[in-house]
């Protein structure tokens, strides 16, 4: 019975377009559906569906004909397209079928209406499948699906690093909503038109939309939501020039793109000269802006558009650049709201959670064992041996000692730094982007987990330890039986502190302090700023 109810309901996928589109029919392009059919949605109330016809040969046809001069292609392919635009109260919605979603633009719509109607439809635990992206490090974007339904938990979203781009879940059949439901950008349901007109179902739509039921299960939605508003992207980058000149302390650059630490070994703010060394340059914002002062230019959008930061190996060779502007990370406040500005996009940020955030970051305690300053160049190998050399004896260098472990090739390094009062100490180099802490946390946190969890990983690391120094065998030992004993401290090379670190950066900050602390372990973090800088 079901399945027969399920068929004779229409499958829809719905868009709720903006108020402010000037020239409806331009901006969806609508004289690329020739034909208009009339489609009654009410009583005495009617829209005109919008039908394209495309004919075309598919690509894999084409290239297969090319290797036989036995085929000959003499028919093509045709899709039928359909976009329905239906006034409810004073809004418009959009429904599309076929491929006439790619007609319509992200800037034409408000951006997560499928996303809201589902959350305020579907019970807690009734989650199917959800579309996700970690804007906190990489842009990392995930779709996630289960056999069945449970919670968000069950999926591998991160509620304060992660937005939420699309969800699927079952719902009740007396909401007549359908058996499932999906939303994105879109909201994908279906409607019985023989017991609704497509008027009131569109009704309901817009008021499932405007419900805040969500806010209960779901309220972390609404910690980071894309901006996809053109003229409120364009405000935001005039107001940021402003911002930026009022008080440049409070932006930072940071490269966008997730390098290894061992991809570059110069950044500056000009390509080099043939036959002359790259000039290095601190990635920070003052540096660039005195750079930027002493040729005389105006500080503008365009000098932030047309300007690059550049990457360079230590030999000279260039491996990539950034403009200015794509680099720049910060909070900025216009008018009512909290932006972020991040690897050149714009974001708006719930302010609670700013403030929840920073709270948690003030709280992580500072590290108490004094590490040298590294140079402007010096390579994480390097210091790691400077620092343990001039420690006196209280520090053992076991950087690049790898633990075979697992099976296979894997191979783990417990820690770089190794004191001789337990604290294990991880150093990375940062370029100032939140991404490339990601390998310092994640070095931490699995050799604690190995730690933990596994023996015969510490028997391991016992003799690697043992090899290099027995002394600091027995305080390898000791910690390993008690583990509260302990410290991990992460050291960021050329860092700031954490207060001043990038909104995504304190974000990875407080998950792996908090995961390092549920493992029973003491953390702290200390920032080891360059004495040098350069200036050309």
């Amino acid at each position: 019975m079901d399945a027969i109810a399920q068929a004779v309901r229409l499958p829809l996928n719905i868009y709720l377009l903006k108020n402010d589109i000037a020239d409806l029919s331009s901006a969806l392009e609508l004289s690329s559906f020739p034909e208009k059919i009339p489609i009654a949605i009410g009583q005495d109330i009617s829209a005109d569906l919008l039908i394209a016809h495309t004919e075309g040969i598919p690509l894999w046809l084409k290239s297969l004909s090319q290797l036989s001069d036995r085929v000959s292609i003499r028919s093509t392919a045709s899709t039928i397209s359909g976009l329905l635009i239906v006034p409810v109260g004073a809004r418009k919605c959009a429904i599309t079928f076929g491929h006439a979603w790619q007609k319509i633009k992200p800037k034409l719509i408000e951006p997560n209406f499928g996303v809201r109607c589902v959350l305020n439809l579907a019970e807690r635990n009734a989650l199917r499948a959800i579309r996700r992206d970690r804007i906190a490090e990489d842009f990392i974007q995930a779709i996630e699906q289960i056999p069945d339904s449970d919670e968000i938990d069950r999926f591998g979203i991160d509620v304060e690093r992660d937005i939420l781009r699309g969800v699927k879940a079952k719902v009740q059949a007396g909401l007549e909503f359908g058996s499932w439901v999906a939303g994105g950008d879109s909201f994908k349901t279906s409607v019985d038109l023989k017991s609704e007109s497509l008027i009131c179902f569109l009704e309901r739509c817009l008021t499932l939309w405007g419900l805040a039921h969500y806010k209960k299960d779901f309220s972390w939605v609404d910690n980071i939501a894309p901006i996809r508003d053109e003229a409120l992207e364009a405000q935001l980058s005039e107001a940021l020039v402003t911002a930026i000149a009022d008080d440049h302390e409070k932006f930072v650059l940071c490269i966008p793109d997730l390098l290894a630490w061992d991809d570059f070994d110069i950044f500056s703010f000009q390509p080099k000269r043939k036959k002359h060394a790259p000039c290095a340059d601190c990635l920070e914002f003052g540096m660039w802006l005195k750079w930027w002062g002493r040729k005389g230019a105006t500080l503008n959008l365009a000098a932030l558009e047309n300007n690059y930061i550049y990457a360079y190996k230590d030999d000279g060779s260039p491996v990539q650049r950034w403009s200015v502007l794509s680099c720049i990370h910060g909070m900025l406040k216009h008018e009512k709201d909290n932006y972020l500005v991040h690897s050149g996009h714009w974001f708006r940020v719930d302010h609670a959670f700013v403030e929840r955030i920073n709270k948690r970051v003030a709280s992580i305690p500072e590290a108490t064992i004094a590490l040298p300053a590294p140079a402007l160049k010096e390579k994480e190998g390097d210091y790691n041996l400077r620092a343990a050399g001039e420690s006196g004896g209280t520090l053992l260098r076991i950087d690049r000692k790898l633990i075979g472990h697992g099976g296979g090739k894997s191979r783990f390094e417990v820690c770089d730094l190794f004191t001789d009062n337990g604290h294990l100490i991880c150093v990375k180099p940062w370029g100032q982007a939140s991404g490339s802490l990601s390998h310092l946390f994640a070095q931490a946190r699995i050799s604690i987990q190995l730690l933990n969890n596994d023996p015969i990983y510490r028997q391991k690391t016992r003799d690697m330890i043992a090899s290099v120094d027995k002394g600091f065998a027995l305080v390898w030992e000791i910690i390993c039986e008690n583990p509260k004993e302990a410290e991990v401290v992460l050291a960021v090379m050329r860092g700031c502190p954490k207060e001043s670190l990038p909104f995504f950066a304190k974000l990875a900050l407080v998950n792996c302090i908090d995961d390092l602390q549920n493992m029973r372990f003491k953390a702290s973090f200390v920032a080891l700023p360059t004495k040098m800088t350069t200036e050309h």
